[in-house]
């Protein structure tokens, strides 16, 4: 069978909605391989590919914690931000063009079931944590404004 013909085929068989999930999963799964294999860049590990993720995933996240720290604080304007800023922001735009040539100039191996199950698990986790994380500063600043009615969260 020629190549296009059976990527036509997974494609296909991974979106008829007649056909039982399961079937449509390994479809889907069977796609993500043969595309792997039809792809002539050099291989890049699905665990390398997850460590540069992360590291665009932190330097954003501490590029907004430290927006919103200078926002709370009220030093936008200090030389403080003036000086910390640009260095936070040069590390975000770095981590994110680091990404975005590693993951153009290498393909990336598809995940296995192992590692599907292990991405939802994190998933799930973070969830968790920042779910958890968002009901203590809610409680905290619930209780520093001694619970008064007349003080409620404003987001400007």
């Amino acid at each position: 069978m020629q190549t296009n013909e059976k990527l036509i085929t997974l494609i296909s068989r991974s979106k008829d909605k007649t056909l039982p999930r399961d079937v449509r999963r390994q479809a889907a799964i069977d796609l993500e391989w043969e595309k792997f294999r039809i792809d002539k860049r050099p291989v890049m590990t699905f665990k390398k590919s997850r460590f540069y993720e992360l590291l665009s995933s932190l330097s954003t996240a501490l590029c907004m914690g430290w927006i919103s720290v200078a926002e709370y604080f009220g030093i936008k304007g200090s030389r403080i931000n003036t000086f910390i800023f640009p260095f936070v922001l040069l590390s975000m735009v770095a981590a994110l063009a680091l990404n975005t040539s590693k993951s153009s100039k290498y393909k990336t191996e598809p995940a296995d079931d192992l590692a599907r199950y292990d991405i939802l698990k994190a998933s799930n986790i973070a969830f968790l944590t920042l779910f958890s994380v968002g009901l203590l500063i809610i409680f905290i600043m619930c209780l520093l404004s001694g619970f008064d009615e007349n003080k409620g969260f404003s987001v400007s």
